[in-house]
């Protein structure tokens, strides 16, 4: 199994780490690795992929949209699951719950053939100021004053630990 990401500051990937954990575990091999270093000849040797991102701007990654869309008929013929780690779930509202979730059809509605999808899951993220940019950090400061968001780290490895054993479970039934 392959778990491939696109991470900015290092969030999605402990996530990503913390799946594949999971699933070894689980007795399954896996392998974790960002998009930047898997080639096409890479994707053949695996029979399940679970695939995430970040959202940026409310859309997918460039990087995570490009990788889909170059292998998707990769992704078409295999089991694939797919998160997506984004700081809106924070505080768990209906409202920003709902908007979460439309960030995560929007990291594949530009490749709705992208299926058989087992499994779709949503985390909150870690913030860390001191990892961003300073235009990063400028946007974010005025962002937390007309949101009630704020930085600090919002993973609960209890629900990607629970989503794993999920996923590990559909894989195998597959």
């Amino acid at each position: 199994m392959l778990i491939a990401y696109v991470t900015r500051h290092g969030s999605t990937a402990s996530i990503a780490e913390k799946i594949g954990e999971v699933l070894t575990g689980q007795g399954l091999f896996v392998d974790v690795r960002p998009v930047e270093r898997i080639e096409e000849a890479d994707l053949a040797q695996y029979d399940y992929y679970v695939v995430g991102s970040g959202p940026i701007w409310a859309k997918a990654m460039p990087p995570f949209l490009k990788f889909v869309k170059d292998y998707l008929g990769v992704f078409t013929s295999k089991p694939t699951a797919i998160f997506n780690v984004c700081m809106t779930v924070q505080r768990e509202t209906p409202a920003n719950m709902k908007r979460a979730a439309d960030y995560l059809e929007a990291s594949v509605k530009h490749v709705p053939e992208l299926k058989p999808v087992v499994e779709k899951a949503m985390f909150g993220g870690r913030v860390s100021m001191e990892k961003l940019s300073i235009w990063e950090s400028m946007v974010l400061r005025f962002f937390f004053i007309i949101t009630p968001q704020t930085h600090g780290d919002f993973r609960k490895w209890d629900e990607v630990t629970a989503w794993a054993e999920k996923v590990g479970d559909a894989f195998k039934a597959a």
